[in-house]
């Protein structure tokens, strides 16, 4: 153990007079929510049902009923409703990531992402960079998300944290829910679930389904599209089969289909200053023919006749595009997306006897993403994703294959003193990436080629052995340890039509390989002390470490070596933190209140960022920074002011920085100098009113209010210092009306109530291409929603 994480688990130990950790990722089985009275939430992040107020972990809970109030619809909603949590998104609305404390992936690296989401147990993400699988926000028990590294109690090493979706799951009673939704932009929304109880509390099936159709909240001058206009659906199937002995297994099939287009990122920022190809600067005035000879820009103008272009070039399109805002926009690529994602989930337990239990989880996941869209996002041919080839597939391309095992032994001894849980885990994942682009395809007219070929498999085969427990010392002291052993094979292959493919020669003298592996091995611990000082209140403490194993750059030539020799794999990510918190769930004088606090300090080696370098067309590669801090505090809670009155909110301070931010890269350093997507400041206050009408009616009326402040977008905001997004504050509205005996409910939903213009993430380019685009957030929104529970 370093002597950092020594002395700063000591310092939170003795200032909090014991504690325990924060664990790995919940099941979630059991999580609920509610906000009435004092209930409790009950979780399983120590493989047992118990109080979250009683849990040592920092973990915030979205049950289904918040995830109805709070209109959470998408990954972006959840921002809104869960403290500390970042969504960050790409070039589109269809690429986004989750960041917690510090911790995410970089677009286009081809790393895993540092903060993971899980489907029903299982692992739903991987080193592709393709979707995620979890868009289905429908009949979803609740969702959690875990703060601080993951990697001892089971499932897969994470380092920033886990998102865990939880669908409902059967019951033994017959019922269901209808619901309807339309709102503004034609948005049309059905949802509903029918809960079959087969054979009684033998054989319990559930049936769910959802569809979404949306017009785009953009007009695109160029062409009168509409971009992000797209139609999603889903269904998920759920069996449940209970027999002697404690014997239940769970069966979830869930299918997922998107088709349409993405909100597209738009002209964010210039920067004539930055070091790169002289022809990109051609594109601010037209001066192409000073260079290419009398006619070139004209050419090129009437290529593309199109009144949105500007003869002033980008800067004077800029000034165009600031003027009208984000959602009228003049792209000139074409705009595509498609998801298809099938997710299997299979859980098998069995009483061996009254303390010990023997648990399988089976997962399947195969993802299927196409996206296009235009880079720059104006009517120039600076940079787009290539043209939509022979089978209709447009110019990025990912499908990606997850296989996943894990058994478990849980039990308790000594009394009930020690709960421990030892499990396997086993995982296999195949991921095909394609990305094709264009670059300044003015060239077309000069006879010179603008396409740029990236493809390549990625393959990752990883095993673990795993222990935890947790002993009761009386008196309310506990202690906590845990351990986990993991091997982990990554492998990179290039494909022959990638650009860089190498040549025999290349191979023989030992420089490249098309076809790279490597095998990492490694040690995760959590250790930690807790005290339950009364019936209201817990302390902990706990210090981890975790990993993030490394690999290979796909969009890079495959030299053999890291960055040192300007090769393309890159190195393990190491974190270990201290993580110091007080739960409290109780009465303050007559009212029922819930408060939590987590102070935490992270040290980071060999952070896993993005640098940018041109390689046969612009590239985004993974590098190692060589050291990063981020300490911060989380503070949420409730409190009911009276039967009719709850207020609440969470502040969340996060202070990241690269305390060694010279980086090995393309055979010499960088220097990186910002921490991407993590707002120093971040925070909800809402209100929640709710009173009976009638005998029989109950109205309510909500509203949150989310802040965060600005936050670059790239590792390198030092070298890109307009690649930084502005903070801003959202207000969201929703009253309803509702009679549970009869079991309908009417609400409006207002989100972004004052139509704040904000952004969410684009692409940051200018230490390349000169230009960053950024992409915005949904402007107001409000619907209607008639609800019908059986």
């Amino acid at each position: 153990m370093p002597r950092h994480g020594i002395s700063g688990f000591a310092m939170a130990a003795a200032m909090l007079g014991g504690a325990a950790p924060a664990l790995a990722q919940t099941t979630a089985d059991s999580a609920s929510k509610t906000t009435a009275g004092n209930e409790d939430i009950i979780v399983t992040a120590q493989r047992r049902d118990e109080s979250l107020s009683r849990t040592p972990v920092a973990v915030d809970v979205v049950g289904m009923q918040e995830l109805a109030e709070q209109n959470v619809r998408s990954e972006a909603d959840l921002q809104f409703a869960a403290p500390g949590l970042s969504v960050r998104a790409g070039a589109t609305s269809n690429e986004v990531n989750f960041s917690l404390r510090g911790q995410s992936v970089d677009q286009f690296t081809g790393t895993r992402p540092g903060v993971l989401p899980y489907f029903n147990e299982v692992q739903i993400s991987s080193n592709s960079g393709g979707g995620s699988g979890a868009t289905s926000f429908y009949d979803l028990q609740s969702v959690q998300v875990l703060k601080g590294p993951q990697g001892t109690l089971f499932g897969r090493n994470a380092t920033g944290g886990a998102v865990l979706f939880t669908s409902a799951k059967p019951t033994n009673e017959f019922g269901g829910y209808l619901s309807a939704r339309y709102g503004n932009y034609d948005t049309v929304q059905l949802e509903g679930a029918l809960n079959l109880p087969i054979v009684d509390d033998r054989l319990l099936a559930r049936v769910a389904g959802f569809y979404s159709d949306q017009t785009g909240f953009q007009h695109n001058l160029y062409d009168g599209s509409r971009p992000g206009s797209i139609e999603r659906y889903g269904v998920r199937g759920s069996l449940t089969w209970r027999g002697e002995g404690g014997f239940e297994n769970d069966l979830v099939v869930d299918y997922y289909k998107a088709d349409g287009t993405s909100t597209q990122s738009v002209l964010y920022a210039l920067d004539p200053t930055q070091p790169t190809a002289a022809a990109v600067t051609l594109f601010y005035s037209p001066g192409l023919d000073l260079v290419f000879g009398p006619g070139a820009w004209d050419g090129y103008l009437s290529r593309h006749t199109n009144p949105t272009i500007p003869a002033g070039g980008l800067a004077d399109f800029l000034a165009i595009q600031k003027a009208r805002g984000p959602f009228t926009i003049a792209t000139n690529d074409a705009n595509f997306y498609r998801a298809e994602n099938l997710i299997v989930t299979n859980s098998t337990s069995v009483d061996l006897n009254d303390t010990t239990k023997l648990k399988n989880i089976i997962g399947y996941a195969h993802l299927k993403t196409d996206v296009r869209g235009d880079t720059d996002g104006s009517p120039f041919g600076v940079a787009g994703d290539g043209e939509i080839d022979e089978v209709g597939r447009p110019g990025g391309h990912t499908r990606t294959t997850i296989l996943s095992e894990e058994l478990q032994l849980l039990g308790t001894l000594a009394a009930d003193r020690l709960t421990y849980a030892l499990g396997f885990y086993l995982s296999s994942e195949k991921s095909n990436v394609f990305r094709q682009a264009t670059f300044l395809d003015v060239f077309g007219d000069l006879g010179l080629s603008p396409l740029s070929v990236n493809s390549d498999v990625a393959y990752n085969n990883s095993y673990a052995f795993y222990g935890q427990g947790t002993y009761q010392l009386g008196g309310g002291f506990g202690v906590t340890a845990g351990l986990r052993y993991t091997s982990e094979t990554v492998r990179g292959r290039t494909l022959p039509i990638d650009n860089s493919y190498a040549t025999p020669a290349q191979i023989a003298s030992g420089v490249a390989d098309n076809d790279q592996r490597k095998t990492i091995r490694n040690l995760s611990w959590t250790f930690g002390l807790q005290n339950q000082i009364s019936d209201d209140v817990l302390l902990y403490a706990v210090t981890r470490r975790s990993y993030r194993n490394g690999g290979f750059n796909g969009s890079s030539p495959p030299i053999v070596g890291d960055a040192t020799v300007n090769g393309n794999s890159y190195g393990t990510e190491t974190v270990t933190d201290v993580e110091a918190g007080a739960k409290f769930q109780g009465l303050l004088a007559t009212m029922p209140a819930r408060f939590n606090i987590a102070l935490y300090n992270m040290w980071i080696k060999n952070g896993q960022r993005n640098a940018f370098a041109d390689i046969n067309g612009p590239a985004s590669l993974a590098v190692n920074v060589p050291r990063t801090k981020v300490y911060g505090f989380e503070l949420d809670g409730d409190l009911r002011l009276t039967d009719w009155l709850r207020i609440g909110g969470n502040l969340n301070y996060t202070h990241a920085r690269f305390t060694n931010g010279l980086t090995p890269a393309f055979g010499g350093t960088i220097l990186l100098g910002t921490v991407p997507d993590t707002p120093e400041w971040s925070g909800t206050v809402y209100g929640e009113i709710s009173a009976p009408v009638s005998s029989r009616l109950t109205a309510s009326l909500r509203g949150d209010l989310y802040s965060q402040t600005g936050t670059f977008y790239i590792a390198s905001g030092n070298l890109n210092p307009t690649a930084h997004l502005p903070g801003y504050s959202i207000a969201n509205f929703r009253i309803g009306i509702e009679d549970e005996a009869a079991g309908w409910s009417l609400s409006a939903n207002l989100k972004n109530a004052f139509n704040k213009v904000y952004y969410v993430g684009g692409m940051p380019l200018a230490a390349l291409l000169q230009f960053n685009s950024a992409l915005p957030g949904a402007p107001r929104t409000y619907s209607l929603e008639a609800r019908y529970r059986f």
